[in-house]
Order: C-alpha cells, then sequence, then structure tokens
C-alpha cells in the first residue's frame, strides 16, 4: 500500500504528499502545498471530532443500558 508521493516542481523543491483526493488536487496545482497542509489538518481534524462523538455515543448508550438493569 503507498502511503506517501514524493512530487518535485521545476524549482527542484520535495513535497510529500499522501494519495487522496486533496493530494490530487495539489499534484495538478489545483492549491498549494500551504493549502494542501491547512486541508489536511482539517479533515484530520474531523475524524478525531467524529471519533470521540461516537465514542460518547456509545459510552452513554451502554451507560444508559446498564442503568436500566
Amino acid at each position: 500500500m503507498i502511503s506517501k508521493i514524493v512530487l518535485s516542481d521545476k524549482g527542484g523543491n520535495l513535497y510529500r504528499i499522501e494519495p487522496d483526493e486533496i493530494g490530487l488536487k495539489f499534484a495538478r496545482w489545483e492549491i498549494d502545498y500551504k493549502e494542501y497542509l491547512n486541508q489536511q489538518k482539517k479533515g484530520n481534524r474531523q475524524l478525531i471530532g467524529l471519533t470521540l462523538g461516537l465514542i460518547t455515543l456509545f459510552a452513554t448508550a451502554g451507560w444508559g443500558f446498564v442503568s436500566l438493569f
């Protein structure tokens, strides 16, 4: 499984990106590297928030189930 791709520009700068939708936008030069990093961080924050929300939901449901019996 490929987890990182290294791209270079005409100036010789190397960029390590992930092979995902955001990385593809960067490879096509639709966004710059700074925007790529910002979108990666935003995606990571959303994933962490979703995970914490699901943990809270299951913990609350479990606590409610245990308190019924």
